[in-house]
């Protein structure tokens, strides 16, 4: 049985919501993208093979890289709204549906108590067959699960609620918003647009003729979305896709990657802004805030025809308190990673284990504490310690879980200080240390005129797989670093007390790879 409500009924429920960019189908990293599009690969058949007997390479990295972030939503969240799309079309759900494992009884758990909510657009019934494309196996994984004895009841969110009328004017207006946000490049400044640009590049590098040119790009596309309004299928098929987004082709020119994500962070965190609950962005994608959308800037509007000075007031304070929650968020979702193990190795019943913790509470009541009170920097560091000792509960639990496990990888604490493409750190593993050290006839010239230099200080925790003597990080984690100025003099200093650790070694990098595989980010 299907039970609709509606936002404001799921607000009222008090638990954060979040909803998942990564169990979007269409979600790829730049990686995959460039594998897929230089093969001919085409998404349908990458997402049937992921779940086949014999997943080939691309299809398990597609597979792995979803479910990495979608357990990481469920780890620092309290509830999670999917798409209920995803249960006939998602690799990641649909294998859990069928595993005939405690992973099936543990998302169906999970279903029941309302931690995973599907969403609904227009339709009354969660198991009505989708008139989109779905997996082979997908409508054999959604009649087990409404099969299933122990889930009496699905509970479902709509925009409109149970009111059919009113959930029809709510997809209207869903569907203007999104068309809004993609003609935003019309009416930014050229800073303003330059950022977005700047997000949607990520790591990779342009020239400022090449950044311009993908300026105009968007400018082109919002024309257009201008003129056509179209959904994002349409804008699949005209700029990503050769045809159909999910049984043809991508393009091949130089930009289809970055004119994805723009449509793809506006589609994912359309629906969250209307339902005033959080995007979960997948690391090394753009948030909303880095893409220069509108929703999750302001709150509600009040009717300026009966508003007087004391509502325009608390407005304004409204607007800068959920600027400041979502400053706050961007900030988190950017940086909370699970460190040991790989994200990919949890399943739904380690999930559940592992919310039961009183760790994994206390660290999201101070989650939530540092979120609705941002600028208060007790709070901020409550959370902080909370999170790390939830991460050190987590490594101890997954290490202590089988021998095969100890005894293929060890786990080390390693920082590094970057300036610029430059630098050195140390590598904790157990009881020994070792350094991470260049030459220093590669020191970067004296900074400022004072001789002070900004060095980025980046600590996170790494797999040390003894099998192969090779580093990996076991989930990236972008952002975790802060920055502290020092002269270079100290920097030289730093550098021989970390080279007299080891005075008989060579000025070099590391077995396995080199520094930069130490340091390398692996999901």
């Amino acid at each position: 049985m299907t039970r609709i409500i509606s936002p404001a009924d799921l607000r009222a429920q008090g638990a954060s919501v979040v909803f998942p960019q990564s169990i979007d189908n269409q979600f790829m990293t730049a990686d995959l993208f460039a594998r897929i599009r230089q093969r001919g690969l085409t998404l349908k058949g990458l997402l049937n093979n992921a779940i086949s007997d014999h997943p080939d390479p691309i299809s398990t990295q597609l597979f792995n890289e979803s479910k990495t972030e979608y357990i990481r939503s469920l780890l620092y969240s309290r509830r999670i709204v999917v798409n209920r799309a995803s249960f006939w079309n998602n690799p990641v759900l649909v294998s859990s549906l069928l595993s005939g494992t405690d992973d099936h009884d543990a998302l169906v758990s999970l279903i029941a108590g309302k931690t995973i909510m599907p969403y609904l657009f227009n339709e009354s019934d969660f198991s009505q067959r989708p008139s989109f494309h779905v997996l082979d196996a997908g409508e054999k994984a959604v009649l087990r699960l409404v099969g299933d004895a122990s889930l009496t009841e699905v509970e479902c969110v709509r925009l409109g609620g149970a009111d059919g009328a009113e959930n029809e004017r709510e997809n209207d207006r869903l569907a203007v918003r999104f068309r809004q946000q993609l003609q935003l490049p019309l009416e930014m400044g050229p800073q303003r647009l330059d950022l977005v640009v700047t997000a949607l590049l990520g790591d990779r590098s342009a020239s400022p003729r090449e950044r311009a040119k993908l300026a105009d790009e968007l400018r082109g596309v919002a024309k257009w979305v201008r003129r056509t309004k179209p959904n994002r299928n349409e804008l699949y098929r005209k700029y990503i896709t050769r045809n159909d987004p999910v049984a043809s082709r991508y393009h091949g020119d130089r930009f289809t990657f970055e004119l994805k994500k723009w449509f793809d962070v506006v589609y994912n965190s359309n629906l969250p802004s209307l339902i005033e609950a959080r995007t979960f962005t997948p690391n090394g994608m753009p948030t909303p805030l880095d893409a220069q959308l509108d929703w999750g800037r302001v709150a509600p509007r009040i009717d300026a025809a009966g508003a007087d000075f004391a509502d325009a007031g608390a407005e304004v304070l409204d607007r800068a308190r959920n600027y400041a929650k979502l400053k706050a968020w961007d900030a988190l979702e950017r940086q909370l990673a699970v460190t040991l193990p790989a994200p990919e190795d949890l399943t739904h019943a380690d999930v559940m284990v592992i919310r039961s913790w009183g760790t994994w509470e206390q660290m999201m009541e101070a989650m939530e504490d540092h979120i609705d009170q941002s600028l208060d920097l007790a709070r901020m560091r409550e959370f902080w310690r909370a999170y790390n000792e939830f991460l050190k509960e987590l490594s101890l639990w997954w290490l202590a879980r089988g021998r095969a496990r100890r005894e293929a990888y060890a786990a080390g604490v390693a920082r590094i200080w970057r300036w610029g493409s430059w630098f050195m750190g140390l590598v904790n593993l157990g009881d020994e240390v070792f350094p991470v050290l260049p030459s220093m006839d590669e020191m970067p010239p004296l900074g400022d005129a004072e001789g002070m230099v900004e060095v980025a200080v980046e600590t996170g925790m790494f797999l040390y797989q003894k099998a192969g003597v090779e580093w990996r990080r076991s989930q990236a984690m972008r952002g975790i670093e802060k920055v502290q100025k020092v002269s270079r003099a100290e920097l030289v200093r730093m550098y021989e007390s970390i080279r007299a650790l080891q005075p008989s070694l060579e000025s070099q990098p590391l077995p396995g790879g080199g520094a930069d595989t130490a340091t390398e980010e692996t999901a």
